[in-house]
């Protein structure tokens, strides 16, 4: 007798996109539609992520994007091996070499400053490239998990996501890095039927980890955490065990092509300086260290909020963070697997360090947005209901677990509840959420009990209504942010590279932290130096012949000084350029 499969596990897509429509008549057609015409309506959808990316590309991001003034400065940093290679003919002129660690950035970034020279609008482009692929990506990865209909959601709520937008906007390395992690997913997701979608979804999923951002490293974790437990769970079924067998050994061998370009082109013969940069990224970073347990999870469960990123996309995060378990339960178990797993190990590994950026925690919008995007197209067929995800008393537990992180960041926005919490310590205020997060849980299993399995919106318009809503005040919200942008945008980096390039002399060579950012349109020399990195801090001036010094602040200045024996404190003005709350001095050595 042949096995039936169960529900969510080895159903094959397209029976999944079938029962997702089946029965549900009044939306029947607008399933219908979406199946017939995903690929006009997705070039639409393209048309508009292209628009919103690439429209004056040489705009200044928002100033309040980010509390770090990275997004001002880092693009040119990440990029400054593409710069020496294109215009001195090596990756490293001097002792900083970020080739090592965002080869994939420099050597694309490279390539595109050979053929159409240096330029503020040629930094961007790895970035803009990016946000588009993972438009389309994201569309055939919720596809296989839902839908055509639910993957044009995805697709369109992608295109629109401000966070996602202005981050395709800047020369960073974030943004590669989420499309990288997107698409190991997206073969993962066939590579139980598929050993080449296997084999590539192990090439993806570790070049992340070497060529495009080291700290994807829980991407290789989360895969590898979901072939274990899938293998754990099938052990006794023979015709499920050795597909996923022979899956996971075609992702291992997958995995050894990258590895194996990465240790004949860059670790072997740059190890030291790969070395010294992963050891003072991690081990040596200089903004410290969790100190106890309470302030690991209170660091980790707050990613998000201090960042302010995910409290730019209120509705979208918190809905979609509540629903993944349910959705994990009764969706396609891989795809929604792999993004709790990502989820769940990334979070982990940014509690790790006190210093994450938004652009650090950009990965984090990926399974949130997915799951989001799935609870808009079964509202919209009748499958959303509100539910517990897991029974009984354990599965309470589970669930409040896992709301613990959304609890936490709804304290800290909130001033604790709305000041029914007085919390004057990290292990209080974690222990508030704690039991909010019970109590929701809790009340959520009564709901579940007493209505039978959740309860239900039965009416087709109320549906539509409520899916059109939640989508719409997304949206609304993304383009509102990008309205205000456009509306009181400046161009002033570019401006003030394009001018500081005529104000110095042809040979001039300009040093400091700041200097490639300034010089970002230039062809004259841009010298990084940084105490932090530890990069170029030995006689500047006699190395490098350094004509002119780029300060941002009184430390820097001190620095500057020092190692350049005094002559920094004899310098001429030359010019001052306001950037968000500094001022960008240049200085001419005597």
């Amino acid at each position: 007798m042949k096995k039936k499969s169960r529900p969510g596990h080895h159903q094959p897509v397209g029976r999944l996109r079938q029962a997702s429509t089946a029965g549900h008549q009044p939306w029947s057609g607008l399933n219908r539609f979406a199946e017939r015409f995903w690929f006009v309506i997705l070039l639409g959808i393209s048309l508009v992520a292209f628009g919103l990316r690439a429209f004056d590309l040489r705009a200044d991001p928002p100033p309040d994007l980010s509390w770090s003034s990275a997004i001002y400065s880092d693009e040119a940093h990440n990029a400054y091996s593409a710069r020496n290679w294109a215009l001195y003919g090596r990756w490293q002129i001097d002792d900083y070499i970020p080739y090592v660690v965002y080869p994939w950035l420099n050597i694309v970034t490279g390539i595109i400053f050979k053929l159409f020279g240096i330029g503020f609008v040629q930094l961007k482009v790895v970035s803009l490239l990016a946000g588009l692929l993972l438009v389309f990506i994201i569309f055939f990865f919720v596809r296989a998990a839902g839908s055509a209909l639910s993957g044009l959601v995805a697709a369109l709520l992608t295109a629109c996501c401000f966070p996602l937008v202005m981050y395709s906007r800047l020369g960073l390395a974030e943004l590669s890095q989420v499309m990288f992690l997107a698409a190991a997913g997206l073969f993962l997701v066939h590579a139980e039927r598929n050993r080449l979608a296997a084999f590539l979804s192990g090439v993806i999923a570790l070049g992340a980890v070497l060529f495009v951002k080291v700290s994807s490293i829980f991407c290789p974790a989360a895969i590898g955490t979901l072939y274990l437990v899938e293998l754990i769970r099938h052990r006794r079924d023979k015709g499920r065990f050795r597909p996923i067998l022979s899956s996971g050994l075609f992702w291992l061998l997958g995995a050894l092509l990258p590895l194996t370009i990465w240790l004949l082109l860059i670790f072997l013969p740059h190890r030291a300086d790969y070395l010294s940069y992963v050891l003072r990224h991690s081990l040596g970073a200089k903004a410290g260290h969790p100190s106890g347990l309470f302030a690991y999870l209170l660091n980790a469960f707050s990613v998000g909020a201090g960042s302010r990123l995910l409290s730019r996309i209120p509705i979208m995060a918190s809905l979609g963070f509540a629903a993944l378990p349910a959705l994990w339960r009764t969706g396609q178990r891989r795809a929604l697997a792999y993004l709790s797993y990502l989820l769940l190990f990334g979070v982990a590994m940014l509690g790790y360090q006190l210093y994450h950026p938004d652009r650090y925690e950009l990965f984090t919008i990926l399974p949130l947005l997915v799951a989001f995007a799935l609870v808009i197209s079964r509202l919209v067929n009748g499958q959303a209901r509100i539910c517990h995800p897991w029974p009984g008393p354990w599965g309470i537990a589970a669930y409040s677990l896992w709301l613990w992180p959304l609890m936490t960041h709804i304290a800290l926005h909130s001033r604790g509840f709305w000041g029914l919490v007085q919390a004057r310590t990290e292990s209080a205020l974690l222990l508030s959420a704690l039991f909010a997060a019970a109590a929701a849980s809790t009340l959520l299993y009564g709901l579940h009990s007493l209505t039978h399995g959740g309860i239900r919106l039965s009416q087709p318009g109320l549906r539509g209504a409520l899916a059109l809503l939640l989508l719409a005040l997304t949206l609304g919200n993304d383009l509102s942010r990008y309205n205000n942008w456009l509306q009181s945008r400046t161009n002033n980096m570019f401006n003030y590279s394009r001018e500081l390039d005529t104000l110095l002399p042809q040979n001039s060579v300009a040093a400091g932290f700041w200097a490639p950012a300034m010089l970002a349109t230039s062809h004259k020399r841009a010298l990084f130096i940084s105490e932090g990195w530890h990069v170029n801090l030995d006689n500047p001036v006699g190395r490098f012949g350094v004509t002119h010094l780029v300060v941002s602040d009184e430390a820097e200045f001190r620095l500057l000084d020092s190692i350049t024996s005094g002559r920094a404190a004899q310098a001429r003005i030359v010019r001052r350029f306001p950037v968000r709350d500094r001022q960008i001095v240049i200085l001419e050595l005597p």
